[in-house]
């Protein structure tokens, strides 16, 4: 234990139950109590997270009332995403709303945990309960307002940001709306918010990393490479905010095709994230836990199990509505989601996080089946209809009189076909594939702001690679009773009418020339590929890794060993 935590108070031999107690030794505790409560914030101020959230339980644990511990702890949790209890971070904000249900600012934190557990729709709500509390927190509507870009309502967001804005420009709310921005195409306006953050927030590295993902630099001598540069050497910043920093630095040599140089910057940024997650911090990527979740989908759903289910009484929701376009991120997920909504048919939802959710709510009674074989009850069978109206409900939430298709594009539902395939028999899997060190490249070259914990490492990426390599292989093996099809990144880029032509035909929509325009989509894009997508269809990502082969060696014998090349 670090020795910090060992100077906590001891709270051995101090009963809880205070009403039995001395004046004396309730003075005592209390005194402990306040000792510990400011050495937890102290550590949690200065980012040591594992000795504040020790501390904050401990207090708890003899305080459970204790507002502002809950509150700090709350906010620790969310804060650090990585190996946090989802379900007990909101029995703890509804705890908390309990003691104070007029306070807006749980109200907010309430909302981020929602959000993290993939409940938009929840989390909207509390947010307009938190500024109908409080209609002047400006922070709340800046929070608010990304809520709202990540589901795709940026212009609803610029205007709750517009809101704060006339209230206070502060380099937070002035980043939020360029981010929106983003989304809608509009790249020059949101150019200008970054810069005007960097004007009151000089080591806004987020700005940077921004900027230059928007913009194409024909050489390193420039004005931004300098001023990034100067931040990096005298400039007082966190691992994550250098790792911005390489970033953007990396993309600036990339653009001026001075490649050497890109990738030391590129490496040099990955590094940091990743050493840092190795603490325990955020994009943790562990491999024993992913080893562990991959053998047990090929064990779980086998040949057996596919056989045995078609006996189980379970015959899953009929609608043909959902899409899954699934693969390795940045392998044409995004650019294939575009195409299809393109169609007046058909939408994207973007990235939901529904599925994952969905498939926690399953598992028991699968787990159950497992085991027994025997058919799921009338109350299973009623339950999983459930999961799948409501899932359907959130698919379909934003599309317009019409659409019969609806794209979630989220590259790791992958993972769950098995599940999928339960709930939807009908629905259609796309699978992206993209050369693999092309895809490994592209991600490790991209800053994943909501964090890929494998994409910062080149050994963890082709260790990630294989165990998708090897479920996409299962799947097709196992008798899934599902349709998938694969779509070439490669082939859809050169032959961009036969590949369209292929993917409406298989989800059963006619051919339509504006599925050819996909940059010219009026839909937002939060994902990496925001930008990207704004531009015509293009080619010259194909076998960019060439670019880049001498420093590759070290992934390419990852990818040997995985078996994928």
């Amino acid at each position: 234990m670090n020795s910090l935590i060992e100077k906590a108070p001891d709270y051995s031999g101090i009963s809880t139950k205070l009403q039995s107690n001395s004046l004396n030794e309730q003075a005592a505790l209390e005194e402990k109590i306040n000792q510990t409560f400011l050495l937890a914030v102290d550590h949690h101020q200065h980012m040591r997270l594992k000795e504040a959230e020790y501390l904050y339980r401990r207090i708890l644990e003899i305080r459970p009332n204790l507002v502002e511990c809950l509150n700090n702890l709350i906010t620790l949790l969310i804060t650090k995403e990585e190996g946090t209890d989802l379900n007990e971070l909101g029995r703890m904000c509804l705890h908390a709303l309990s003691l104070e249900p007029n306070n807006a600012k749980l109200h907010d934190k309430f909302a981020a945990a929602l959000t993290l557990n993939g409940q938009p729709e929840e989390a909207e709500k509390e947010y307009k309960k938190a500024i109908e509390l409080d209609p002047n927190d400006m922070n709340i509507r800046s929070n608010y307002s990304k809520l709202l870009g990540e589901i795709l309502k940026s212009e609803e967001a610029i205007k709750q940001i517009d809101i704060a804005l006339k209230k206070e420009v502060t380099p937070k709310f002035i980043m939020n709306k360029g981010v929106a921005l983003i989304a809608l195409g509009r790249l020059e306006e949101a150019e200008e918010c970054f810069r005007k953050a960097i004007g009151l927030e000089q080591s806004n590295a987020e700005a940077w990393r921004n900027i230059t993902s928007i913009l194409k630099y024909k050489t390193s001598d420039n004005k931004d490479a300098s001023e990034i540069r100067k931040l990096l050497e005298t400039g007082k910043l966190s691992p994550q905010q250098k790792a911005c920093l390489y970033f953007s630095l990396g993309k600036i040599h990339d653009d001026s095709k001075e490649y050497d140089q890109a990738f030391e910057n590129y490496k040099k940024g990955n590094e940091l994230i990743f050493d840092n997650a190795q603490k325990g911090n955020k994009f943790f990527y562990d491999r024993k836990s992913h080893d562990a979740f991959c053998k047990g989908v090929i064990k779980g759903f086998d040949k057996k199990f596919w056989q045995e289910f078609k006996k189980s009484g379970y015959k899953g929701n009929d609608s043909r509505m959902p899409i899954f376009v699934v693969g390795m991120p940045r392998s044409g997920t995004t650019l294939t989601e575009k195409i299809i909504a393109q169609h007046p048919q058909a939408s994207g939802a973007g990235e939901l996080t529904e599925m994952r959710n969905t498939i926690k709510l399953m598992t028991p009674a699968l787990n159950k089946f497992a085991q027994t074989g025997q058919p799921f009850s009338e109350e299973e069978r009623h339950y999983f209809d459930r999961l799948a109206e409501k899932y359907l409900a959130r698919l379909g939430r934003d599309a317009e009189d019409g659409v019969v298709r609806v794209v979630d594009k989220l590259p790791g539902n992958f993972l769950h076909l098995g599940h999928i395939a339960i709930l939807f028999p009908n629905a259609k899997i796309i699978h992206c594939n993209r050369n693999p060190l092309d895809t490994c490249l592209s991600n490790f070259f991209q800053y994943f702001a909501s964090g890929i914990g494998f994409s910062f490492n080149l050994e963890a990426m082709a260790h990630y690679y294989g165990h998708y390599k090897r479920l996409m292989e299962h799947y097709n093996q196992s008798g899934l009773p599902l349709e998938i099809l694969d779509v070439h990144y490669e082939e859809l880029t050169s032959d961009t009418d036969t590949g369209v032509k292929k993917i409406l035909d298989f989800i059963g929509l006619d051919f339509d020339e504006n599925c050819l325009k996909p940059h010219e989509s009026s839909s937002g894009a939060h994902t990496a590929s925001a930008w990207q997508i704004k531009q015509p269809i293009y080619k010259t990502s194909q076998e960019r890794w060439k670019r880049y082969e001498s420093q590759l060696q070290p992934l390419m014998s990852a990818l040997e060993k995985e078996g994928v090349l």
